[in-house]
């Protein structure tokens, strides 16, 4: 049997880092079932991470202002539009200090939702404009969907396991009328529908009863899941010792 030039026998290659997006509503477990992961790296942008002191968890504050301006620097100095510069913090903070993340390690973007925000308020300290002078919106849904991309396919590049948490939202049409029964996670624009493009699995966090806590793993009327398992029930426990591959 010939075997192509430079070509590898998936049989002999490691397991790849698994790439999780959970997506949920408030008190869904979104961020207990992440930290479940081996060894977890939390960027925490949403500052709710005060149930879990005493435990071995590393947090990156993107919630403090002064690590922020470590990494980048403000748009503005002074003044009332004078702000952290969180979008080119987290650019490169990714460029250099994830990049040397092991095997071993999770990393954690806690959330998806409030990192876009800050993307939102970067943007405004720095507008692009037409030809005749107004404010360019397509410019700016594009320069959102590059850094939607930059970031994503930078979590491709580490040798960790990856988690990024979602809020989510009712589907809209164009009108602004709710899809009935349509659950997407929460972002602004066209990009996203490919969010599931860069991820290994797809989970929604459920609770179907009090105190009762499940990882959904394949699509339904509602809502669209996905997962490499095979085989893989409908709803699991939301813990990383569930993922079988």
């Amino acid at each position: 049997m010939y075997i192509p030039t430079n070509s590898v026998n998936l049989k002999d290659t490691p397991q790849l880092p698994i790439r999780l997006a959970l997506q949920g509503a408030s008190g869904t477990g979104k961020t207990y079932s992440a930290l479940t992961f081996p060894n977890p790296v939390v960027l925490d942008f949403d500052g709710n991470l005060n149930a879990h002191r005493g435990k071995n968890i590393i947090q990156v504050p993107f919630t403090s202002d002064e690590f922020v301006d470590s990494l980048a620097k403000r748009t503005t100095t002074t003044g009332p539009k004078s702000r952290p510069n969180r979008r080119d913090a987290l650019k490169n903070w990714l460029a250099t200090e994830a990049l040397q993340l092991t095997a071993e390690q999770t990393l954690i973007i806690d959330s998806w939702t409030t990192l876009q925000d800050a993307f939102d308020m970067q943007q405004d300290l720095e507008p692009a404009y037409t030809k005749t002078g107004g404010i360019d919106e397509f410019a700016f849904w594009a320069d959102k969907q590059d850094f939607s991309k930059l970031i994503l396919n930078g979590l491709k590049r580490l040798k960790c396991h990856s988690v990024i948490t979602f809020h989510e939202m009712y589907i809209t049409d164009d009108s602004g009328k709710i899809i009935a029964g349509k659950i997407a996670p929460l972002m602004q624009g066209k990009f996203v529908n490919k969010l599931g493009l860069y991820f290994t699995d797809w989970f929604r966090c459920v609770v179907p009863s009090v105190g009762v806590y499940k990882w959904q793993t394949s699509s339904d009327a509602i809502t669209n899941c996905k997962t490499r398992m095979a085989n893989a029930p409908q709803f699991i426990e939301p813990h990383f010792k569930s993922f079988n591959y």
